[in-house]
Formats: structure tokens, C-alpha cells, sequence
């Protein structure tokens, strides 16, 4: 579907999916121009007079919305977790999920008493149109699935702590790349994508949290830089190997996923625990 503007330039459902990707993104860029600047960033710079006053602003808006408005704000500051919520496109999903449709669409199939009145030569037949619907749903649906699951990570990321929320994340994730072994339709595909991207996102919280516990701007930059960068490798390297193993079998990479997901969850683990320690 689309819309017209004027005579030559027509408007089709693609732009506005792309329009709509876009929103976000810009959303969140007009967003960063109103937020205060990060407290621990303030107190390495010896501006603690201006951290000071952004804890207060944050344990005031933390209190009137329990209702305690009348909680004195005092210098005895557990943790400061700073997290951003940023739309997940995994690799392992675009890795796992293309189905195989493509290369044996044909096969074991039968033509009985089909006839094609076309003044045109050849068989023009057309299914590209549920196709293309179909990538759109699954793209809405996996970025929705990230909802609830930063939500939770939210709500539990101080209770359960940074390494036992990446550990456990990546562990599910893992159980959910071995589960699509036993995905035999559409339907339970998608599931299984929705799952995985919900419960991958805690983990993508957690290390952002933990992070900027850790490690000063300079070297975080850095290392996100680089793993942005492995990401898209991956991805690439990803589809290769599953489009060598879509004829043969599928075992292979879904052990690798799940194999490397649990293998970052275990070394996870080494990080040193930030959720008990005082600000300094």
C-alpha cells in the first residue's frame, strides 16, 4: 500500500516503515539535550557541587514518585546505574531465523490441473507481496519483544545485581537458540525470536550499567566502538555459515549460538560485582 504525491512521486509502505524506524532515533537525539550530565562523570572532573545537585534532582523524583516527598536526601549514596534503552538488532537472530524457503521453495510440491490465462508469455506468478508483509511483522514484533524485557532488567537490575543479570540473560538466550531446533512453523519461529530478543536485552542493560561502574568514558567509547564493529563481522560470518549448513542441517549453528552465548555469560562472570559499592 501508499499514497501519491502529485504524478510522479509516489509514497510507498517501505518509506513509512522506514519513517517509522527513524522516529525513535531522532526522538532520543532531541531527548539528550534535556538530560543532566552523568554524576560520576561530574565527580571524576571535581565538580561535585554539580553531581551533587543532579543526585538530588533523581533521589527527588525517585521519592515523589513513591510518595514520600518528604525524605531528606543525605550523602549516604549506594550505587548510581545509568542505563539506555537503544532497539536491539542481534546477530544471532539474523544468524538463526531466515528460513529456507527460499532455495527449496518448490520442492515436493505439485501442479494438478492448474491452468494460467496471461497475455503474456511464461508463468507470471507472484508471492512476493506476503513475503514482504512478513519481514515487516517480524522486524515490529522483535523490536517490541525488547519492551518487557527492559522493563524487567529495569526493576530487577539492583535487586538481582549486574553479573547474575548478564549471566542469567545470556543463559536464556541460550536455552531459547536451542529450542529453535525444535521450530517447525512460522508461528513458533517468531516466538521463539521474541523470546530470545526479550531476554537478550537484560544483558545489553547490565553491560551498560556495569560498564560505567567500571571503566572510565575514554576506554568504554572504545571498547563499544570495537565491539560494534565485531558485531557486524559476526553478522556477516553469521550468515555465511548458516547459509552453508540451511541444506544439510541445522544443528550446527544453533549449538554454535547457543555454545557462544553461554561461553559470554560464564566470562561475564569475572567482572568484579559494582552493586554494593559506594559511589566515589
Amino acid at each position: 500500500w501508499g499514497f501519491s504525491m502529485g504524478t510522479n512521486y509516489h509514497f510507498h509502505s517501505w518509506r513509512v516503515f522506514v519513517i517509522i524506524c527513524v522516529l525513535p532515533c531522532t526522538v532520543s537525539m532531541v531527548a539528550l539535550r534535556f538530560m543532566p550530565e552523568s554524576p560520576r562523570f561530574l565527580l571524576e572532573m571535581g565538580k561535585h557541587d554539580e553531581a551533587w545537585m543532579i543526585l538530588k534532582q533523581v533521589h527527588d523524583t525517585n521519592m515523589r514518585a513513591k510518595g514520600a516527598p518528604e525524605k531528606v536526601f543525605t550523602v549516604s549514596v549506594r550505587h548510581l546505574g545509568q542505563q539506555r534503552g537503544a532497539p536491539l538488532f542481534t546477530v544471532l537472530a539474523c544468524v538463526l531465523l531466515s528460513p529456507d524457503l527460499y532455495e527449496h521453495k518448490f520442492i515436493n510440491c505439485r501442479f494438478i490441473n492448474t491452468s494460467f490465462l496471461e497475455q503474456k508469455e511464461g508463468c507470471h506468478m507472484d508471492f512476493e507481496q506476503d513475503n514482504d508483509f512478513l519481514i515487516y511483522l517480524v522486524s515490529f514484533l522483535g523490536s517490541l519483544s525488547v519492551l518487557p524485557g527492559n522493563i524487567i532488567s529495569a526493576l530487577l537490575m539492583d535487586r538481582v545485581g549486574r553479573l547474575k543479570m548478564i549471566g542469567g540473560s545470556m543463559l536464556i538466550s541460550a536455552v531459547c537458540c536451542f529450542f529453535l531446533f525444535f521450530g517447525n512453523s512460522e508461528s513458533a519461529m517468531i516466538g521463539w525470536q521474541c523470546l530470545f530478543c526479550g531476554a537478550s536485552i537484560a544483558a545489553w542493560n547490565a553491560l551498560d550499567v556495569i560498564t560505567v561502574e567500571l571503566y572510565p568514558t575514554n576506554q568504554r567509547a572504545t571498547a563499544f566502538g570495537i565491539l560494534n564493529g565485531l558485531c557486524k563481522f559476526g553478522a556477516i560470518l553469521g550468515n555465511t555459515i548458516f547459509s552453508s549448513f540451511v541444506g544439510i542441517t541445522k544443528v550446527v549453528p544453533i549449538l554454535l549460538a547457543a555454545a557462544s552465548l553461554v561461553g559470554g555469560g560464564l566470562i561475564a562472570l569475572r567482572l568484579p560485582e559494582t552493586r554494593e559499592q559506594v559511589l566515589m
